[in-house]
């Protein structure tokens, strides 16, 4: 069940988001598919989707299409939303599908994966499949007026250790017979599809590489630092490192995230690959256990990893995200109020 307060940041969100000069009239009376609706992505874009008509930005309302794997799937930070008419639930497990039927959807926002390095130890064959294999399907139960957009992920520029913002034509090593690689090389197969697609049939698509997004809707097992440090915050528990925290990322609320996407699905160019991060909001791991620890005075502990978490061997992952404020999106909202927004979206 989730808190008061929970939606209370959601609605606040939700209108951060709608503030944005998009064409939301083009969603008036649209099909959108969303895979990965119970995931941190995939359900904040349903919550904002469904936003959309009963705030006034569109004049009729559009239908959401959400897939999850299993029957099994936490479906609770869209608990008060299933009961709405514009909002569908089907299962499907994108990783064992070789056809799928999705109507006449309108636009497909592919959003389902595990990105928690935990998972690159536990279902790694999972990650690969549902990329591939269920991209594939995907693009092929589209039609030529889909607008198709996948959700792939920073992981894709391998081993980048520069200090130089990393655009969207920059990429680094990856070896494939390393755990980790599944979830990196995934993405780039995912992102060769989509992109063969674009040339040779001709359908509208566009990828959208995520660095490090947060906020409401991430959940206490996702196995991420800043998801674990968020979690121990809001419980009053110590912070725990397990690393020197000397990585370097680039954070992005979920607001920013979802407007982010909102900017590339419906002006994006055809074909093209957007960064998506705030280039505002760069810190080392540790750094973001300090701000924190002295902002709800948590203490933070070092220890050893969990036995299935695999690390990155990127030490820095900064971002260039030119390419997307050419289409006008601007980021925010920084890290301390995006951290005491999760945070308190989080709190019992």
């Amino acid at each position: 069940m989730k808190t008061s307060a929970f939606s209370e940041i959601v609605q606040i969100d939700n209108e951060l988001i709608s503030l944005c000069r998009l064409p939301w009239h083009q969603l008036e009376n649209k099909e959108v598919v969303v895979t990965g609706a119970s995931g941190f992505l995939g359900g904040s874009i349903i919550r904002f989707l469904l936003s959309l008509y009963p705030s006034g930005l569109i004049a009729n309302p559009l239908r959401v299409k959400g897939i999850i794997r299993s029957k099994e799937s936490d479906l609770s930070s869209l608990e008060t939303y299933l009961d709405n008419d514009c909002l569908q639930i089907e299962i499907c497990d994108l990783s064992k599908v070789d056809t799928i039927n999705l109507g006449s959807p309108d636009y497909v926002i592919h959003a389902a994966s595990h990105a928690s390095p935990k998972y690159y130890s536990l279902d790694p064959v999972g990650i690969l499949l549902s990329n591939s294999a269920g991209t594939s399907a995907l693009l092929s139960a589209s039609n030529q007026s889909t607008r198709f957009l996948f959700i792939s992920s920073s992981e894709v520029y391998g081993l980048s250790n520069s200090d130089h913002p990393i655009a969207e034509s920059d990429f680094g090593s990856l070896d494939p017979t390393v755990l980790r690689s599944c979830y990196s090389e995934a993405k780039r197969f995912g992102e060769s599809l989509v992109t063969c697609w674009h040339r040779q049939h001709g359908l509208h698509t566009n990828i959208v590489r995520p660095f490090h997004t947060y906020g409401p809707g991430l959940r206490a097992n996702d196995g991420r630092v800043f998801s674990d440090f968020a979690y121990s915050v809001a419980l009053r528990k110590n912070i725990t490192l397990t690393s020197s925290g000397s990585a370097v990322r680039a954070f992005c609320y979920a607001s920013d995230a979802v407007s982010g996407i909102m900017h590339i699905m419906l002006s994006g160019k055809s074909g093209e690959a957007y960064n998506l991060a705030n280039p505002n909001a760069v810190v080392s791991i540790k750094e973001l256990a300090d701000i924190l620890s002295s902002f709800y005075n948590v203490p933070i502990n070092m220890s050893q990893p969990d036995v299935n978490y695999i690390p990155s061997s990127f030490s820095k992952l900064i971002p260039n995200v030119d390419k997307l404020t050419s289409l006008g999106w601007r980021p925010t909202v920084g890290i301390e109020e995006g951290f005491n927004r999760f945070i308190k979206a989080i709190s019992i």
